[in-house]
């Protein structure tokens, strides 16, 4: 990931978004530090679940 400069990106997509349900995740820790400043992020998955309460939660933290 050292090859971009993340400050050029105005928006990310994630799909598959669950790869943030894990708050100890070295992946999620890494998207969250080089896009906090980005202004527009969608994070997408296919199977939502609407009950499932910590997958809202970490994809708006995101």
């Amino acid at each position: 990931m050292t090859h971009f400069d993340f400050a050029d990106f105005s928006g990310i997509v994630l799909d598959e978004s669950s790869i943030l349900k894990s708050f100890t995740g070295k992946i999620r820790s890494q998207l969250i530090d080089l896009f906090k400043n980005t202004p527009y992020k969608l994070a997408c998955t296919a199977t939502p679940a609407p009950n499932d309460y910590m997958n809202w939660g970490t994809m708006r933290s995101f």
